[in-house]
């Protein structure tokens, strides 16, 4: 089963050589492993994936597929990678309030599904039949896309199950507490005293908000944004303004200014 890490599109802008390079370097090092060891091509694909992660394993993060291809199914072309990084590079800039997590997905799907297309286009002889180089495509998109949803809904389940494990554990350390106090001789000591208090004001805090923010709901209606734009983050700090002050000084006073500050 392949795992799918999707990243910002930006971060494919890199030196294309660069990328095509390491490409090439990772399927030299397939073939070689192949000829070599010609049981590897009967180990599972994980098992084929794993062994090669440990030396490209930023890479593999970053072109999941284009690994793929490689290892588990022995394709590989640098010249269908570098035209789809060309193509990622060239494609138009997204505006800023059309920029949303599914936005983002759904450009890095379409990229790797046009290094299937332009793979299967490598490996053809002779005329293209653009139709089937069409359905290619589709399949593979519809494929990853199937595959980066799985692992989504899978992620918010165990997300789900942490959070209610969560508020259970704490409901049951507060309980044992309670108990202890209620049916033992002795007391309990500072720190647990302590933690008694904090899981049963979290609990109480915690459901006074909620009632609250149900209350405050029914009675007002939440405001649409009225604008969306990009923050000012460090990265995107302006330059700050330069002030310039000219002073007119007279001749005879000349030597009493530092030679970085004369200006004839």
């Amino acid at each position: 089963m392949l795992i799918i890490i999707y990243k910002n599109m930006d971060d494919q802008k890199q030196n294309i050589e660069e990328i095509v390079q390491a490409g090439n370097k990772l399927w030299a090092d397939v073939k070689a492993k192949v000829k070599n060891d010609p049981d590897f091509i009967n180990l599972s694909d994980n098992d084929k994936i794993k062994f090669f992660s440990r030396e490209h394993k930023s890479y593999m993060d970053l072109y999941p597929v284009v690994s793929r291809y490689a290892i588990c199914m022995g394709q590989y072309s640098s010249k269908a990678l570098r035209r789809t990084l060309n193509k990622i590079r060239t494609a138009p800039e997204v505006p800023m309030e059309q920029r949303s997590s599914e936005n983002t997905r759904d450009q890095w799907l379409r990229s790797k599904a046009d290094y299937v297309a332009f793979l299967w286009e490598a490996y053809q002889r002779g005329h293209i039949d653009y139709k089937i180089r069409n359905m290619v495509w589709q399949e593979a998109y519809e494929t990853l896309k199937g595959e980066v949803d799985d692992f989504q809904d899978k992620y918010k389940k165990v997300e789900r199950a942490t959070k209610q494990e969560h508020k259970k554990l704490c409901s049951l350390n507060a309980k044992e507490l309670i108990e202890h106090l209620t049916y033992s001789d002795k007391s309990l000591d500072d720190e647990s005293m302590q933690r008694l208090s904090y899981l049963l004001k979290n609990q109480v805090y915690k459901h006074r908000f909620s009632l609250a923010l149900k209350d405050l709901l029914k009675k007002v209606k939440p405001l649409e944004p009225h604008r969306v734009a990009a923050g000012q983050g460090p990265e995107h700090q302006r330059p700050r303004p330069t002030i310039k002050m000219i002073e007119h000084v007279d001749a005879d006073r000349m030597d009493e200014i530092p030679e970085q500050y004369k200006r004839v």
